[in-house]
């Protein structure tokens, strides 16, 4: 895995739902019937599509206006079916909102989608997907997605920049993209940025991780857990618009003497970095952890 900027990234397995399933609720869209349950998240891409236009794509939407911001999952034939499903979770019971698709233009790859939140179109060259028109919200929005392998799932997370100064066209969404490494890491490569309403893509960094690890303490029996997220670029080795742009964001939770290991949740980590700088703006930047993946 090539490290990359903030360290924060970029299977088949069909999601069945029973129908005693507690709280099942069923919405109708045109052709298709979505069940209370049945989460693009969790669905694993099909690895017949892994080199193919069809299989799942992950990433982000933002609107321009910054108000709305969530993670996007769009399945493309992974299941026989053409849909798509943004994931809200604030630490609390998932909810999922569900646009249903259809094709365009089948010789062009292209494809629309539609459901109560709003709309947008989508084209697919070589794994390479562009989403335009999108409309979410009642608000024109900016939305970035990347192929899913079987080899490489991926996670999305969302987070936001702000300025210290009345320089507000600085405020924006950093977006990174997560695959799992190992059973206690996952890293990154791609970040996507929306500053002032258009959309940029960072493969290349210094550092971007989320991880886990449980070490003997020096010199004693008990055990160190320990939970870190971290985000670093520096030496202007990123750059936005064609200019460097430098992130230090680091939360992180020590557990010391236990006698078991035993990792805070996300939600009950800590920030100890949280800075960013860009042509000549200085802020401060968030995570929503709620976004973070999950560790078996």
């Amino acid at each position: 895995m090539k490290k990359a900027f903030l360290y924060l990234f970029m299977g088949a397995t069909f999601i069945q739902c029973t129908a005693d399933q507690e709280g099942e609720t069923t919405v109708e869209n045109q052709n298709l019937t979505y069940e209370k349950g049945l989460d693009l998240s969790t669905q694993l891409p099909n690895a017949n599509f892994d080199t193919a236009n069809s299989g799942l794509y992950v990433g982000t939407a933002v609107s321009n206006d910054l108000t709305f911001h969530e993670r996007l999952y769009i399945n493309i034939y992974n299941d026989n079916h053409i849909n798509a499903q943004f994931l809200i979770n604030k630490f609390t019971t998932a909810s999922y909102i569900y646009l249903q698709g259809s094709v365009l233009n089948a010789d062009e790859n292209t494809y629309e989608f539609s459901g109560e939140i709003g709309s947008f179109k989508l084209q697919i060259e070589n794994n390479e997907a562009t989403i335009y028109d999108a409309i979410f919200d009642n608000k024109q929005a900016v939305a970035n997605v990347f192929k899913s392998t079987s080899k490489d799932p991926l996670t999305p997370t969302i987070g936001t920049f702000s300025a210290n100064s009345t320089d507000h066209d600085a405020d924006g969404t950093w977006d990174a993209i997560y695959t799992e490494t190992n059973d206690d890491r996952f890293d990154g490569s791609v970040i996507s940025i929306v500053l002032n309403s258009t959309s940029y893509t960072i493969t290349n960094s210094e550092e971007l991780s989320y991880r886990r690890f449980c070490n003997p303490i020096e010199g004693s029996e008990n055990l160190l857990s320990r939970l870190i997220c971290r985000a670093q670029s520096e030496n202007d080795i990123a750059q936005l618009a064609g200019l460097p742009i430098n992130f230090h964001f680091r939360i992180v939770e020590s557990n010391e003497d236990l006698p078991t290991c035993d990792y805070p949740t996300a939600a009950e980590m800590v920030e100890v970095q949280n800075t960013w700088s860009w042509n000549g703006r200085e802020g401060t930047i968030t995570l929503d952890r709620s976004t973070l993946p999950s560790f078996d």
